[in-house]
C-alpha cells in the first residue's frame, strides 16, 4: 500500500505525525477552554484531558506543545483577570 507524503517533508509517517499533532492539539486546546469556563485550573485537570483524548505529550510536536501551553495560558489568565 503506498502512503502520500502530504505535506511534501520527505516521510509519509512524519507527515502524518504532524498532521495528527496538529488535529490532537486542537482537539485539546477546545478542551482545555470547556474545563477553563466550567472554572477548572488547567493544571489542575491536565492528566484528566489527556486521559480523555488516549493521548500523552509524546503525541505533540514540539511547536504543538508550545502552541497548547501559549493559548492556554493565555486564555486562562485572560479567564482569572477578566
Amino acid at each position: 500500500m503506498f502512503y502520500d507524503d502530504i505535506l511534501g517533508i520527505g516521510s509519509p509517517a512524519l507527515s502524518t505525525y504532524i498532521m495528527n499533532s496538529a488535529e490532537l492539539t486542537d482537539y485539546l486546546i477546545d478542551d482545555f477552554k470547556s474545563y477553563i469556563d466550567e472554572g477548572y485550573d488547567p493544571d489542575d485537570v491536565k492528566y484528566e484531558i489527556f486521559a480523555n483524548r488516549n493521548a500523552s505529550t509524546d503525541d505533540l510536536t514540539l511547536s504543538d506543545k508550545n502552541r497548547l501551553e501559549v493559548i492556554i495560558s493565555t486564555y486562562y489568565e485572560e479567564k482569572i483577570n477578566g
